[in-house]
């Protein structure tokens, strides 16, 4: 799981379960590994490689790099 807040507004969260739902319901940007719950699937923002494929490091390596 991976929180970044800026003045405890939540920006980004990610995550894979049914206990990140609520979380990726109030998050700015909603990011789930592609071997997260369907449920998580169908409300993030942005499906990104599975946890194996280190598809969080990933992703995050291509958001800072672009900016």
């Amino acid at each position: 799981m991976i929180l970044l807040t800026f003045y405890r507004l939540v920006l980004q969260y990610t995550g894979d379960s049914y206990n990140d739902l609520e979380l990726i319901r109030q998050a700015g940007v909603g990011i789930v590994v592609s071997n997260a719950i369907d449920e998580l699937k169908t409300m993030a923002n942005e499906v990104t490689l599975s946890n194996r494929e280190n598809g969080l490091g990933k992703y995050l390596q291509q958001f800072f790099l672009k900016k």
